[in-house]
């Protein structure tokens, strides 16, 4: 073998092997990468999965501790001295919020609002827990030829605030499910209070008494999703339906 067929064969296999190395080192911070967006996801399931463990454990011990008649009222006083009351022209009332100083920082678009008399805005915990409840709202409004929506349905990164104001403002009605006592749920009903937006108070009784003295407001209690049903029908009847 002369010398410059030597040579290269030399550079050839030099470059091969350089050629090696780097898809070695490409491979190996490629698959370093993909395993630590792997790990990455996992944390980010394991931690969620915990988050809702936890969120069902304390939606199961408050579920418990208002079972009781006195410790339920303790927790909703205000709603029950609350002397609020709206008449059947109030609901799906249309009113001016272009001089609402919180609706105008809050960053609604005025141009997305239009009142449909016939819709419900539903304000609960978005948790599986109470996926069946839901479920009966909207059927019963389907029934009745009533759209129904809640805020998860429509899911928007950033400041969800200008959307639930939305969905608030441009429902006939907006229905508060007590169960759970979920701040955010406390806080989309001050809202709804605060723009003098009718809203039903919804709240479970898991089978129990219904409080005598307060069963004649403006809260739905119900035992069972059949009473549930049956009871929205006939509250959406005497509101929203002429």
């Amino acid at each position: 073998m002369n010398i410059e067929v030597y040579d290269i064969l030399v550079q050839s296999l030099i470059a091969t092997a350089a050629v090696s190395a780097a898809i070695a080192v490409v491979f190996y911070v490629f698959t370093s990468a993909r395993q630590q967006r792997d790990e990455s996801r996992l944390q980010r399931a394991e931690l969620s999965l915990m988050r809702e463990n936890l969120e069902a454990r304390i939606y199961d011990v408050n579920r418990v501790l208002m079972s009781n008649e006195a410790r339920w009222k303790d927790v909703n006083h205000l709603l029950i001295n609350n002397d609020l009351e709206y008449n059947r022209n109030d609901f799906g009332k249309i009113r001016n919020y272009r001089n609402n100083s919180f609706v105008v920082k809050s960053g609604v678009n005025f141009d997305n609002l239009k009142i449909d008399k016939r819709s419900v805005f539903v304000l609960m915990p978005f948790h599986h827990e109470f996926d069946e409840i839901y479920e009966t709202i909207r059927e019963a409004c389907s029934q009745l030829r009533i759209t129904c929506r809640r805020g998860d349905e429509e899911y928007k990164s950033g400041n969800v605030i200008p959307s639930i104001l939305e969905g608030i403002i441009n429902s006939g009605v907006v229905l508060c499910l007590l169960d759970g006592r979920n701040p955010n749920v406390y806080y989309e009903l001050g809202l709804t209070h605060g723009l003098d937006k009718p809203a039903i108070l919804l709240a479970g009784t898991d089978g129990g008494a219904i409080p005598f003295d307060i069963q004649s407001r403006r809260i739905i209690f119900f035992k069972s999703r059949d009473d549930l049903s049956s009871k929205i029908r006939d509250a959406i009847i005497n509101t929203l339906i002429e």
